[in-house]
Formats: C-alpha cells, sequence, structure tokens
C-alpha cells in the first residue's frame, strides 16, 4: 500500500448568494484555481480530477471545470455530489486510489457557487412569493458566513 501525501492546495474566495461573482459558472471559478494550481506546481502526468460538487446544474461539472482549465481531455474528471460532504468524500477517494496503485497524482478539491443554485419562484394568491432551491438547501453556519462576507470584502 503506497503511502499518500498532500503536496499542496490553492482555494478561491467563499462565495455567498448575491455576491460579486454571482454571473460566474462554478466551473469558471474551478478552472481559475486549477489553472494556477497546475502552473504553480507543474505536475509530470495527472491521472485524474475528483471533485465535489452539490449546488451546479448538474452532470459532470469537473469536466467542464478541467476543460475549461485548459487540461487534457485524456483526464479522466469526476463529480462527487455527497451534499456537504462531497469534497471530503473526493479526497478520500484520490487518496484510496492512490494507495491501492491505481494512481499517483490525483488532484482533488470543491467547487461550488451559491448563486448558481437553481431557484424555483411560486405565487400564490394572496399575492405571497417564496423563492425555494428547486433541487436541495444549501446551509452556511454563522462561522461560514461572516468568513464568507469577509473575504469577499478582502479583509479578515
Amino acid at each position: 500500500m503506497d503511502k499518500v501525501f498532500i503536496l499542496g492546495g490553492l482555494r478561491s474566495y467563499i462565495g455567498v448568494r448575491n455576491s460579486a461573482y454571482r454571473h460566474v459558472p462554478a466551473e469558471h471559478l474551478g478552472a481559475a484555481v486549477l489553472k494556477e494550481l497546475t502552473a504553480r506546481y507543474q505536475p509530470s502526468k495527472i491521472d485524474m480530477i475528483i471533485c465535489g460538487n452539490c449546488v451546479g446544474g448538474g452532470g459532470n461539472i469537473t469536466r467542464l471545470m478541467a476543460l475549461e482549465a485548459g487540461l487534457s481531455e485524456s483526464i479522466p474528471s469526476v463529480t462527487v455530489d455527497l451534499q456537504c460532504a462531497s469534497s471530503l468524500e473526493a479526497v478520500i477517494t484520490a487518496a484510496a486510489r492512490i494507495q491501492s496503485g491505481l494512481a499517483d497524482l490525483v488532484i482533488a478539491g470543491g467547487f461550488e457557487s451559491p448563486c448558481a443554485a437553481i431557484t424555483l419562484t411560486i405565487h400564490m394568491s394572496p399575492p405571497i412569493l417564496i423563492i425555494l432551491p428547486a433541487i436541495r438547501l444549501t446551509y452556511m453556519t454563522a462561522v461560514q458566513l461572516t468568513i464568507a462576507m469577509s473575504a469577499e470584502r478582502g479583509f479578515p
């Protein structure tokens, strides 16, 4: 069984609904981070990319992110959706692939864009407007929300 090491990491700000990046799809945000990550660490061969995403529009959004980042079409890319555990599961799966000898280098993590969450508007009589996430709800703790707002404003 091979040992697994985390070689490095990179992240963007934590986005919140109706923020400065509300019109930027999650795969574009993730692609910017992925481009910088590969430029910084210059991996000679990427065996796989595994990322968690649960608010996206569905499908293999990790594949879209990899292609948007300009990575080779030959790199397998997989999206994991386990809600709040998606990113952690992506890292665990990457580690398991390396430990089993199926891969030597895997990029793993997660990306979201809460602004891209599909919403459903319901009109009722008398006039009441209710906006609900059409697929799933996303919850943020008060600490996460404070960090997200601070990161977007550019101060701690």
